[in-house]
């Protein structure tokens, strides 16, 4: 596997995190518009669509959760393999600069400042730790 093939399965991490916190936010949206829609009691006959749109927010929220639940499935098992592949890394800077780097999202300006590494010397220990990364 390449170096930039590695790269993009890391970042995959990120990324699940971010499909996850969309769908979560998209069920918020779902369960407040359901909790705003209020029935109106009247005596005609025929009553209202309040029940038709409580219905509708409900099979929304439904399909939601079950779009969550396999993307958090998905993701969780992503997540496990790429923090285990870094903490497979037998020195222990490198491992912590991939975890900044694919866990935690830092830019390479931010690690080498909080690795207290020039912004080169982290370039040189980003490629070593890619060498070092097994995929299997």
């Amino acid at each position: 596997m390449t170096s930039q093939e590695k790269k993009a399965y890391l970042k995959q991490y990120l990324e699940a995190k971010d499909r996850f916190n969309d769908i979560m936010e998209e069920m918020a949206r779902i369960r407040s518009d359901a909790e705003r829609i209020t029935p109106i009691i009247t005596d005609m006959p025929g009553g209202s669509h309040v029940n038709d749109k409580i219905a509708i927010a409900v099979e929304r929220l439904e399909a939601c959760a079950q779009k969550l639940e396999k993307e958090s499935d998905r993701m969780q098992k992503t997540m496990e393999s790429i923090s285990g592949m870094i903490a497979a890394l037998p020195d222990a800077q490198l491992r912590r600069m991939m975890q900044l780097r694919y866990i935690g999202g830092h830019t390479w300006e931010e690690i080498a400042v909080l690795m207290n590494y020039s912004y080169r010397n982290v370039c040189y220990l980003h490629g070593k730790a890619l060498s070092q990364i097994n995929f299997s």
